[in-house]
């Protein structure tokens, strides 16, 4: 339009809401909460974040991604959660997970992220908690006794952390091997079995 057209032309605003992306925070909660400061100051509606590790993180179409605990993502959300309600605004938060194609957990202190971490088994085959457990049983058990323990041990185990693992497996009558620590990378990571079940545990 010409500046005169302009001049008679009613202002419009075509601003729409936005949904900003938080990435992985750059850094702990308090650096997630000025993150947040700063969006809502910016006029964002909402946020997306995700639970890659700060430092290591990358892109969707890129291998080798690194994810911290459940827990620590969760922290996160809480003190994106937080920083709106300091601030009085109705933030919108999209909490995001690389779970799916993930071979790396910085953490193994979370039980919901246990049941996927690979571990060593006796003979040094990588394997989960579950599978230890289910070794374990083929190699003590036999006939009936072990297809019953078996049904009871697939029934209860599929998502427990170690310590509770190790708790049934004992109740049931039988012990398994496994090394959480065998396939620790030299940068501190964990082996993990990159799965959608692991989206669902992380998301309940």
């Amino acid at each position: 339009m010409t500046p005169e057209e302009r001049s008679k032309t009613p202002y419009i605003d075509y601003m729409t809401p936005m949904i900003a992306d938080a990435d992985a925070g750059f850094g702990g909660v308090t650096s997630v909460m000025k993150l947040i400061k700063l969006m809502i100051e910016a006029g964002a509606a909402g946020i997306h974040i995700e639970d890659q590790r700060p430092g290591n993180k990358k892109c969707g179409h890129m291998g080798g991604k690194v994810i911290v605990s459940t827990r620590e993502h969760v922290n996160r959300i809480i003190a994106c959660r937080l920083m709106a309600d300091i601030m009085g605004n109705e933030l919108i938060i999209l909490a995001r997970t690389d779970s799916l194609s993930a071979k790396l957990i910085d953490s193994n202190i979370d039980p919901v992220d246990q049941p996927f971490i690979l571990g060593k088994s006796y003979d040094g085959k990588e394997i989960t908690i579950f599978q230890a457990g289910l070794e374990g049983i083929q190699r003590q058990f036999k006939g009936e006794q072990r297809d019953r323990i078996t049904g009871q041990w697939k029934s209860q185990a599929v998502k427990l952390g170690l310590k509770d693992a190790m708790a049934l497996s004992k109740s049931l009558g039988f012990s398994f091997e496994y090394d959480l620590e065998a396939l620790r990378t030299y940068e501190g990571f964990y082996k993990i079995n990159g799965c959608v079940e692991l989206c669902a545990a992380r998301a309940h």
